[in-house]
């Protein structure tokens, strides 16, 4: 059975529901929420062979402004530990917001042997993450 989630204004899927796990739906987040942050969605993908941490959101820090509200919004991403997927209109902005979060996963970007991705809405229907 395959299955769509709604996020942020944007459909995700349609994904096969034995590959997604729903975080916030799930038992144990329901019961940790509070002060806990957490990505969406997790997506398994066989046939690449990866595993999607996925958090959506309709605004991104501007990277070229210095204020401290960018640098929470950084942070708050760092935390969730993700696949990011906006709407920025400056797509120049996706590398910049991506290095960002590298710099800032780079442990746990070397424990875990994985990678930081930043997308924005019209990669994500390339890929096939959104409808």
């Amino acid at each position: 059975m395959s299955v769509v989630i709604e996020e942020s204004g944007m459909k995700f899927g349609p994904f096969e529901e034995e590959n997604i796990f729903y975080i916030e739906r799930s038992n144990i987040y329901k019961q940790l929420q509070h002060g806990v942050q957490m990505a969406e969605f997790l997506l398994f993908r066989p046939e690449k062979k990866d595993l999607i941490i996925l958090e959506a959101k309709t605004t991104a820090p501007n990277p070229n402004s210095s204020n401290m509200e960018n640098e929470n919004q950084i942070d708050d991403r760092r935390k969730r530990f993700e696949e990011y997927i906006t709407e920025i209109h400056e797509k120049v902005w996706l590398q910049d917001i991506q290095d960002k979060l590298q710099q800032k996963l780079r442990v746990a970007t070397k424990t875990w042997l994985c990678t930081v991705t930043v997308i924005n809405e019209e990669d994500a229907r390339k890929y096939k993450l959104i409808q």
